[in-house]
């Protein structure tokens, strides 16, 4: 994959996050802090339905694709199954006697139960088409999808803003319905060729089998993975307050910040290291990476927790506890995409079932700190145990791989993201005041670039380098 392609492969996650960045200012200007808290616990159903009902297929599709001679029967693989299984649940769904409105929302109806229905179905058929645009490397259409329902949000809620109405949660659920079906029609018309060829193909059942072998003990690992992301937001939607649920809630959507990070790495790494595997080069080299990749997650550390209090200036005065909490709230991210690297070497020699014990960890450390601290600290608590939970989940992944693979030297490492982590928990619970936490999270730069210094100087010359030409 060359610099073009990962160019624009970085264009949706960018573009994305920039448009989030001036959304989610607009529409807590306009939405109460418990309607934003609404629409995150139905982005958490949409994740979960995603990974549970995909069966790991979506990974078997990755995985395989280099290797597939029928790419057409390959969609259809990964596919079916998940397709078939969520159909029958979302029957069960809209027939049985449960309000999942009721669940979800705390509001009971029939509207916003088809509206659920809606965007879970077009977020799980758009989650397997996104996969035929990333694996053919058409770069620009799979940015293009990530920027378009973003784009849609803000134009609804620009509008919206200028005209006088009632602001209330169906309005918000409309305008999220309607950008989750943009991106779902836009993935059906651009990958049409592909999907359209499944139904021509004869049902081969030991290409299921296959294809179920790889991905069903990734379904376990990714539900554990799903749980240590979510079980803060399902906590304090039912052991606090609707209020807190969306103050947090924004806390999280601007570690989208740190998302554009992990989604460009993840996005690139995953295809170009297994075609290294598939090729039979020396994934070895794999670990060269690692300084780099280890001084740029600090770095991204150091610049939420030195500038996020410049949120009080864009944000309501019920949003101010949200400039302590952002920084803790990137460490999901920051430590995942750090051990995309350190713990690649699982999905490489094909040992997934492993993966389930780094989930499994972190979620249930999640768990029991979430039930510990939310009722007493709320958002803050959340916060900080999802911040712990997410390095544990890290160093359990490096620690699996170079039992099975490869072994790295890993002891700085572990010192720097731990430090990183303590000093977001301590930033998002108030041990320090702004002045305090400037200047610890500047120490922290500090010392990282001198201890780091070849990686810093090696990227000074290289930017520098661009620059003179």
């Amino acid at each position: 994959m060359g610099p073009r392609k990962i160019v624009e492969f970085s264009l949706g996650p960018v573009g994305g996050a920039l448009l989030a960045l001036v959304t989610l200012p607009l529409m807590t200007w306009i939405y109460s802090a418990e309607d934003i808290g609404r629409i995150s616990m139905l982005q958490v159903t949409n994740s979960f339905c995603i990974l549970l009902f995909g069966l790991g297929l979506d990974q078997t599709y990755v995985r395989e694709y280099h290797q597939s001679l029928d790419k057409v029967q390959l969609l259809r693989v990964c596919l079916f199954p998940g397709l078939g299984f969520f159909g029958l649940v979302v029957l069960v769904m809209l027939l049985g006697p449960w309000s999942i409105s009721s669940i979800l929302f705390d509001i009971s109806g029939g509207i916003f139960t088809l509206l659920i229905v809606l965007c879970l179905v077009v977020g799980f058929c758009s989650s397997f088409l996104s996969l035929v645009l990333r694996m053919q490397e058409r770069a620009f259409e799979y940015s293009l999808s990530q920027v378009i329902p973003k784009f849609l949000m803000f134009v609804m809620l620009c509008l919206v803003s200028v005209f006088t109405g009632v602001r209330d949660f169906l309005e918000l659920l409309t305008f999220y319905s309607l950008s989750a079906l943009s991106v779902f029609i836009f993935f059906t018309w651009r990958t049409r060729g592909e999907w359209l060829g499944v139904f021509s193909k004869k049902v081969e059942f030991l290409n299921y089998a296959s294809a179920l072998k790889f991905g069903m003990p990734l379904v376990a690992s990714g539900v554990a993975y799903w749980g240590m992301q979510a079980v803060d937001r399902i906590f304090l939607r039912f052991f606090s307050t609707l209020d807190q649920l969306g103050v947090y809630s924004v806390a999280a959507s601007f570690a989208g910040v740190a998302i554009i990070f992990q989604s460009i790495f993840s996005t690139v790494w995953a295809p170009v290291v297994y075609k290294w595997s598939a090729a039979g080069e020396d994934v070895a080299k794999i670990s060269k990476f690692l300084d780099s990749i280890t001084v740029v997650v600090i770095f991204a550390f150091v610049s939420v927790g030195m500038f996020s209090g410049l949120l009080e200036f864009i944000l309501p005065q019920k949003y101010s506890s949200v400039k302590y909490l952002v920084v803790a709230c990137v460490s999901g991210p920051l430590f995942y995409t750090l051990s995309e690297v350190t713990g690649i070497g699982v999905t490489i020699i094909r040992k997934t079932s492993y993966s389930i014990y780094a989930s499994v960890a972190s979620m249930l450390t999640n768990l029991i700190l979430c039930y510990c601290l939310i009722p007493a600290y709320g958002a803050a608590g959340a916060a900080g145990s999802t911040a712990f939970s997410f390095w544990i989940f890290f160093v359990c992944r490096t620690e699996l791989s170079c039992l099975l693979w490869e072994r790295i030297p890993r002891l700085k490492l572990y010192c720097f993201t731990f430090l990183c982590m303590a000093l977001a928990i301590a930033t998002a619970v108030g041990v320090f005041n702004a002045l305090l936490t400037v200047i610890f999270w500047g120490g922290v730069g500090l010392l990282s670039g001198f201890i780091y210094k070849n990686q810093v100087l090696l990227f000074m010359r290289y930017v520098c380098g661009r620059l003179i030409r």
